[in-house]
Parts: C-alpha cells; sequence; structure tokens
C-alpha cells in the first residue's frame, strides 16, 4: 500500500501534464476547426459566468495563430468571425452545419442577452488579428 502511495502521485502528475501537452499541441493543426471551436468554447464559457475562463481559452489559441502563416491565421481569423457565421447560416453549407447546429443556441443567447465580449481583452486582440488577416484578403 505504501508502495503505491509513493508512486501514485507522480504518475498523476505525469498524466495531467501529458494531457495538458496534448491539448495545447493540438491546436493549430486545423485553423478553421481551431476559430470555431475557440469561439464556440469562449462564449460558452461567458454564457456560463465565467469570463475570466473565456479570456483564457482565447488567449490559448491566439498564442499559437499570431506567428502563424498567412493562410493559416487567415483562416483561423475567418472562422472565428461572428459575419462569416451568419454567411455560413444564410448559404446553409454542408461543411459548416455541424458547428452552426452546435453554435446556434449559444449565439441566441449571446444575441438576447445583451452580454458584450469587448469586456475580454483576448477578445479585442481577436478583433485586431482578424481586421489585419480580413483586410489582406480583399
Amino acid at each position: 500500500m505504501n508502495l503505491m502511495k509513493k508512486y501514485l502521485f507522480p504518475l498523476l502528475c505525469v498524466l495531467i501534464f501529458t494531457c495538458s501537452c496534448q491539448t495545447s499541441s493540438s491546436i493549430g493543426s486545423n485553423p478553421v476547426a481551431d476559430g470555431q471551436e475557440m469561439m464556440y468554447q469562449a462564449m460558452t464559457c461567458l454564457k456560463d459566468g465565467k469570463p475570466d475562463k473565456a479570456n483564457e481559452i482565447l488567449g490559448k489559441y491566439l498564442d499559437c495563430y499570431v506567428d502563424a502563416d498567412s493562410l493559416k491565421k487567415s483562416e483561423f481569423c475567418k472562422a472565428s468571425t461572428e459575419s462569416y457565421w451568419y454567411e455560413m447560416m444564410r448559404l446553409d453549407s454542408d461543411e459548416w452545419k455541424p458547428f452552426l447546429e452546435k453554435m446556434r443556441p449559444v449565439m441566441q443567447w449571446y444575441m438576447e442577452s445583451g452580454e458584450s465580449m469587448s469586456s475580454i481583452p483576448n477578445f479585442n486582440r481577436l478583433r485586431d488579428m482578424q481586421g489585419e488577416e480580413l483586410g489582406r484578403d480583399r
């Protein structure tokens, strides 16, 4: 029993570290999916009354994409832009349907609540990045 206690804590630490590394290293492999997932997670946290957690989520993704190549950064910014979601809703795009179905209730809450993400520092950072990248695409 003592032997198990002795090795259990270090083993748990290694597992936690491994899981956290996998999560952060998976960011960056698919910019479109990352842009969608980031906004879904952040807005869900905001809906649940956790603006600090929303800010943390945005920061994690932005740190990854701030130095990404131009194409990846552009795809990420486009996928995380609200106006683009509305455009995809109107087009009823098959590629975006799963995301939009997941996102629709959160967006409905967001529009009805009058909540603003502009109080979240990393959201303003995202807006700046979107403006720079999407401005180049035009």
